[in-house]
């Protein structure tokens, strides 16, 4: 939760049709502090880990979770 990303949760932000448009709208926003500079939560930045995960694992985030639980 150092990412420097808004903190918002994802409740807040609007319907977007995937992880990576999420993703994608994070990036548009500016960054209010800089990265390991404080300690934030948030879900904005967990987004971001999820996209990761989803291109590492070639596998969408669903059938990932799905897996693992």
């Amino acid at each position: 939760h150092t990412s420097g990303m808004a903190g918002r949760m994802l409740a807040n932000m609007p319907p977007v049709a995937s992880l990576e448009a999420s993703v994608f709208e994070l990036f548009e926003e500016p960054m209010p502090r800089a990265p390991g500079a404080a300690f934030a939560y948030g879900g904005a930045s967990m987004q971001v880990a999820g996209l990761m995960l989803e291109r590492a694992a070639r596998k969408p985030f669903a059938a990932l979770f799905a897996e693992r639980l």
